[in-house]
């Protein structure tokens, strides 16, 4: 029950082995025969991979733990507002903080500095989640992206910037 013959190509060939239905296998070799299909099948990939990452968010290190921040927009639209109020509150001379819980329910008490360093972390991480999703969807030969490879790219972008942020 495995195998399928094309007859286009007069070949007999493992489902299993086919990269998507958008592959032909011609003279031996896998091929994408519907450049346009593979290209949408690709992006939409890549959609899914990321609201994945998304979903999850990122781990925060405070004092040799990792802390895990969701990226929901629910998430971000509180920190913006957040950092809002203790910036107005700086500006008419009052030191503030906020008490952030995280999704371990860790709880931590953040001064508009701490918040900064936080909210930066995270805008490193976002930059570096649409800039990998920019990088696989515009390259010369669409391919098929793993959450692996996604995350690696994440990486890629975030450090130079977070090597920035330490000095």
């Amino acid at each position: 029950g495995d195998w399928e013959y094309d007859s286009e190509n007069d070949v007999l060939y493992s489902i299993s082995e086919r990269p998507t239905k958008f592959h032909r296998k011609i003279k031996g070799q896998w091929q994408v025969v519907d450049k346009e299909g593979f290209q949408k099948f690709c992006e939409e990939n890549i959609d899914k991979i990321k609201a994945e990452i998304l979903e999850y968010g990122f781990d925060y290190e405070i004092e040799g733990m990792k802390h895990r921040q969701r990226c929901r927009e629910k998430d971000i639209t509180y920190m913006g507002t957040t950092m809002s109020f203790l910036i107005g509150a700086k500006l008419v001379g009052q030191e503030e903080t906020t008490d952030w819980y995280f999704e371990d329910n860790f709880h931590h008490t953040m001064n508009l500095e701490s918040l900064m360093m936080f909210a930066t972390f995270g805008k490193t991480f976002l930059d570096g989640v649409y800039k990998a999703e920019n990088y696989f969807k515009t390259l010369e030969e669409p391919k098929i992206v793993t959450k692996e490879e996604y995350l690696q790219k994440i990486q890629e972008f975030q450090v130079p910037k977070l090597q920035a942020l330490r000095r």
